[in-house]
């Protein structure tokens, strides 16, 4: 049975670095569609949920990108609502690489941890602010830190930006201080 992904882009053009990694990742055929949205997604999903046998639905797999995680966000949830039964396939969201980036960033903390273990530790989050920390902050938490850290501190390279909040802890971020005479 041969592995297909359909990339459903929320952008105009999908992205070759996905299909790339898809192929790379094992995928023996990549289907790509750019401008996805909610509103035109379901065709393509039927056409992903009803055209296998439910024991060959685990080599068919959705896979959601683009640049804006809001809209990606969007559009996962419209995929999801067309499943129902056994009509479903694997499905991933991955707008801006933000869930890819911030797992394996986790994965490699816990792995270089002493014990395996983040518990105790203190957690420094930097850029808490751009597309990797885009989650929003409770789902953030979640996958983030299990267990939480014991502290945690945050830094943006836009004070004021999203809702000012640490995207794992959500402790107000810092704000810029005005520079003193001794650094200009």
């Amino acid at each position: 049975m041969k592995k297909l992904l359909y990339q459903f882009d929320t952008d105009p053009h999908p992205a070759v670095f996905d299909n790339v990694v898809a192929y790379d990742g094992g995928a023996d055929h990549v289907t790509a569609y750019g401008g996805v949205t909610p509103a035109n997604v379901g065709p393509l999903v039927d056409g992903a949920i009803f055209t296998r046998a439910p024991k060959d639905k685990k080599s068919t797999a959705i896979f959601v990108g683009g640049s804006d995680m809001a809209a990606g966000e969007a559009l996962f949830a419209a995929v999801r609502a067309k499943f129902f039964a056994g009509f479903r396939v694997g499905t991933m969201l991955d707008s801006n690489g933000s869930n890819t980036t911030a797992a394996a960033a986790v994965a490699w903390l816990v792995h270089a941890a002493p014990g395996g273990s983040l518990k105790g530790r203190h957690a420094v989050v930097l850029a808490g602010t751009g597309p990797v920390a885009a989650r929003r902050p409770s789902r953030a938490r979640a996958w983030c830190w299990p267990p939480a850290p014991a502290a945690c501190r945050c830094s943006t390279r836009r004070p004021g930006s999203r809702s000012g909040t640490c995207c794992c802890c959500a402790m107000p971020m810092p704000r810029r201080r005005p520079a003193s005479p001794a650094s200009t």
